[in-house]
């Protein structure tokens, strides 16, 4: 394995592992783990400085909240009533997306979205 695919490994599973802390916990717990997405998110855009991916990004996440013909109407009402809130919900989709774009920037730095 390569570089470049453990850094893309790496970030997919702490991506998901956040993602699923988000879900199990409550209240002030999860507001903590939110903010700590979205630090985190800054500090991967500050590294790798892909504005494109970044937009690609956050558009993922809008459409992943947003709209629920993407998946299952009964998946994503199960996902609303989990996260208690079409809001809570699309900020967490667009936190994970961004997650995933930038650790894909950062694993292979050339890459470029073109159309966005």
């Amino acid at each position: 394995m390569e570089t470049e695919d453990i850094i893309l490994i790496s970030g997919i599973v702490i991506a998901c592992i956040w993602m699923m802390t988000c879900i199990f916990l409550e209240g002030k717990g999860r507001r903590y783990v939110i903010v700590a997405g979205t630090m985190l998110d800054v500090v991967l855009f500050a590294v790798s400085r892909n504005s494109g991916l970044l937009l690609a990004g956050v558009l993922g996440g809008l459409a992943c909240g947003l709209i629920p013909t993407l998946v299952t109407r009964r998946k994503y009402d199960r996902a609303v009533k989990e996260m208690h809130g079409v809001k809570n919900w699309t900020v967490v989709s667009i936190i994970f997306f961004v997650m995933i774009f930038m650790v894909i920037s950062l694993a292979y730095p050339g890459v470029e979205v073109s159309g966005v």
